[in-house]
């Protein structure tokens, strides 16, 4: 029931996604392309590239989720649903499964190897670490900041706090789809664009 009702919105915020992943991919290579230049300020130039990436990808699911939120708002007052302004955190968190189930995997490894000691589940760690920075790519500006490289070139010593920074980066999301479905619900922070379409 709930897939057969929100299962086109959420894969509306998928497609979306991906949008951000690529600019923020193309906002990795220009920011490091800029850090080589500016030297010692590459850190703040990875920051703006984070905010960037961060604030695209967060308006553009704001987009989606507030008409959905809108739309309930308008069925709601027909009497055709209960009101439910706190839907929003079930549709965050059925869309963000793919990062959380990925993220997750990437941080339980990292423990298993930083934690338990156990040296064999490299392989797994190098995937999971790669397709953590892909999906959550907006934020690679961040992620550079913070540990200077990102990847394989990462340093060992820092391999926890990696997987915890990936996983942690799905938070955003989760609240831009819960708080955007309530402002909709409730008319509220209304987006130019809606406003232009209708």
């Amino acid at each position: 029931m709930f897939w057969k009702e929100y299962g086109k919105h959420i894969r509306r915020l998928w497609l979306n996604e991906f949008g951000a992943v690529a600019f923020g991919i193309m906002l990795s290579f220009l920011s490091t392309s800029l850090s080589d230049k500016v030297g010692s300020a590459a850190a703040v130039v990875y920051f703006v590239s984070g905010l960037l990436g961060m604030f695209f990808y967060c308006y553009l699911i704001y987009l989606v989720i507030w008409e959905v939120g809108a739309s309930d708002r308008i069925r709601a007052d027909a009497g055709r649903v209960e009101p439910r302004p706190h839907l929003g955190i079930k549709i965050a968190l059925f869309y963000s499964i793919p990062c959380l189930a990925v993220t997750g995997a990437y941080l339980v490894f990292s423990l298993i190897y930083k934690v338990g000691g156990v040296a064999g589940v490299g392989g797994v760690i190098d995937v999971t670490g790669m397709a953590s920075m892909v999906i959550e790519a907006p934020y690679i500006g961040f992620a550079l900041a913070l540990f200077k490289n990102i990847g394989k070139a990462l340093d060992d010593s820092n391999l926890l706090y990696y997987s915890v920074f990936w996983f942690a980066s799905c938070l955003p999301a989760i609240l831009t789809v819960w708080l955007g479905y309530l402002a909709g619900f409730h008319g509220k922070f209304m987006s130019k664009m809606y406003k232009k379409s209708k």
